[in-house]
This record gives structure tokens, C-alpha cells and sequence, in this order.
């Protein structure tokens, strides 16, 4: 269940959500939401006299199924989509101003695990690791300033990140998914 907060249809107050410098578009309240939480490389310690010996439980080479341990976790949570001009511009100024390497993170990119990857292909695209950058660092402050307010903790609130850049580098969309769950 997401219901409207904030942008379209309900008038905020003042003028700063109109400003091209505001970076939220819109925000959205997630009543309900169901997250999945998946576990994989598991492995068993088996002792053997004075030794043990690590004997995996899932194989992720493909000769058998991957086992994990998964749940359920129920929460709420915000999803807040961010302006694609102002992203852009973010991108673009801070392609101008750092070298191309440190602009999209490039020694920070070969860390990018392959499940991320697949999630947020755009990640490889050209400005995709800029934009993630700033995409990222900007969910970062929301949350710290979220915990302020609220009272939780910074490791108590999550983010899901959506992003899609196009084969030419310029951001198509942008948002935020800022939740709490527990099982």
C-alpha cells in the first residue's frame, strides 16, 4: 500500500519543492511492506578430534540447488523519487569538477556485488556509478536526518535505491525506499 504525502496533488507549503535546487519530487508513504530477506553461503563446522573441518551446506558453482535461509520481515517505510534534473545536474557537476575515475568511483565500482549489479544494472552504464554516488550519499542524509526526528536508529532504517541511467549517461529516474521490518 504507497499513499501520496507529498507533490503532485497535496500543496506543500512555500515554494521550495518547485525550486530546481529542491531535490524531491514527490514523497510517498508505504503503510505495509513485505521485504524478503535472503542468507546463502552457509557452511557447518565439523569437529574432528582436535581439528575442524568447514563443510559447506550450499554449493554456488551450480552443481546442486543454492540453499540459505530466508524470512519474512513486515515494516513501513517512505519512498521519496528525486528530481531527474536536479540528480542530473549533481552528476554532471561532479563529473566537471573530479577526474572521470574519481567522478564514477571507479575502484569502488570492482567492489559492486553481482546481485547489486543486477538489481541496478545502470550501475555500469556511463555516469550510472556517479549517479548511484550522489543518489546514495543523498539517501544517506535523509536517514540520518530521519533518525533525529524519529528516534530509531541508523542501523534500524534501510534503503532500497532505484536508478536508471541510459546507455548515454543521462539519468531517466531516481528514488529513494527508506523502510524499518522485522520479522
Amino acid at each position: 500500500d504507497c499513499r501520496e504525502v507529498v507533490g503532485m496533488k497535496i500543496k506543500a507549503k512555500g515554494d521550495s519543492w518547485k525550486s530546481p535546487e529542491w531535490p524531491v519530487e514527490m514523497i510517498s508513504r508505504a503503510d505495509r511492506l513485505t521485504a524478503l530477506e535472503y542468507i546463502t553461503g552457509l557452511s557447518r563446522v565439523m569437529p574432528s578430534g582436535d581439528e575442524a573441518h568447514v563443510q559447506n551446506i550450499d554449493k554456488a558453482d551450480g552443481v546442486r540447488d543454492t540453499l540459505g535461509i530466508a524470512r519474512y520481515n513486515h515494516g513501513e517505510g517512505i519512498y521519496i523519487q528525486i528530481k531527474k534534473s536536479w540528480l542530473q545536474r549533481a552528476v554532471d557537476k561532479r563529473a566537471s569538477e573530479l577526474s572521470p575515475d574519481h567522478a564514477n568511483m571507479v575502484l569502488s565500482s570492482e567492489k559492486i556485488l553481482p546481485s547489486f549489479e543486477a538489481q541496478v544494472p545502470s550501475v555500469k552504464s556511463p555516469n550510472g556509478s556517479n549517479a548511484l554516488t550522489v543518489l546514495h550519499t543523498l539517501s544517506h542524509l535523509i536517514i540520518k536526518e530521519l533518525c533525529g526526528l524519529s528516534g530509531y536508529s541508523l542501523g534500524s532504517i534501510r534503503e532500497r535505491l532505484y536508478l536508471d541511467v541510459s546507455d548515454e549517461g543521462e539519468v531517466k529516474t531516481a528514488g529513494i525506499l527508506l523502510y524499518t521490518s522485522g520479522p
